[in-house]
């Protein structure tokens, strides 16, 4: 082989090394998903990884805003607000790069309870949760939105 050739394939090699660290550190679970009824932004809440519902799925004519979380089981949280609760909870620290999230608890406002759940990125744009009660565990994968920019938050 000539020098030539062997700086050459050095350089390919280091570039390919950038790329995929570059890449890596760009995967996170962090920014605004959407799920089958809500949009939900995942970000970092005094430390700890957390998902705070920024809008639901509803029709226009629905005041979201005086959504109450009436299920909840624990009679005291039933006169909270479902806008900006959290349904992401021990998940530990966010940290940048990490994409597995494998224990923590998911709160679903429809049941008024929370269950054990993991997080997953499967792509810069896919998120999956899964929540398990028992042995029954239930899937769903969240699609990334664009971030806000001022006052317009797409959902699309």
């Amino acid at each position: 082989m000539t020098q030539a050739l062997v700086v050459r394939r050095f350089f390919v090699l280091i570039t390919m090394l950038f790329v995929s660290y570059a890449l890596a550190e760009s995967a996170t679970v962090e920014g605004r998903w959407l799920t089958s009824q809500s949009v939900i932004d995942v970000r970092d809440c005094g430390g700890q990884l957390c998902g705070v519902i920024e809008r639901l799925l509803l029709p226009e004519h629905i005041d979201q805003s005086q959504l109450l979380d009436v299920k909840n089981k624990d009679r005291t949280l039933r006169a909270r607000p479902v806008l900006g609760m959290n349904l992401l909870m021990d998940f530990g620290a966010l940290v940048s790069g990490q994409t597995h999230y494998p224990k923590g608890r998911v709160y679903h406002p429809d049941h008024g309870r929370d269950y054990k759940a993991s997080l997953t990125l499967i792509s810069p744009d896919q998120l999956e949760i899964e929540g398990c009660v028992f042995a029954f565990c239930q899937r769903e994968q969240w699609s990334r939105l664009p971030p806000c920019e001022g006052d317009r938050c797409p959902i699309d």
